[in-house]
């Protein structure tokens, strides 16, 4: 009779013990699943421009500060190295997210 009692509780304790672990692996898989569509939501919402696009924006900005900030060159200088770190990141972007369709070989070395 007390074998029995015995084994009853070891099965109860390892059924819970079952149960907790599996409530555990859903709310990590959930979580998981959460984090990726937010990523992919925020790559949705990613404007992607074209080489092209980011030069004539860069240009077009750059001619802009010249126009505006005839008075203070020094401003304009620091806003124009800004545009061309931008535009040289926008580039920079542009080529790594085709890369690996472009230079598969790279990844492996």
């Amino acid at each position: 009779m007390n074998q029995i009692i015995i084994l009853g509780v070891v099965l109860m304790l390892l059924l819970i013990t079952f149960l907790f672990s599996r409530k555990e692996q859903v709310s990590k898989a959930e979580s998981d699943k959460e984090s990726r569509k937010t990523k992919k939501e925020s790559w949705s919402q990613e404007k992607v421009m074209e080489y092209s696009e980011i030069q004539s924006k860069k240009e077009a900005l750059l001619k802009a500060v010249d126009e505006k900030f005839k008075d203070d060159p020094e401003q304009a200088e620091d806003l124009k190295t800004l545009i061309n770190d931008w535009a040289e990141l926008r580039i920079k972007m542009f080529t790594d997210r085709r890369s690996w369709v472009r230079n598969p070989e790279k990844d492996k070395k």
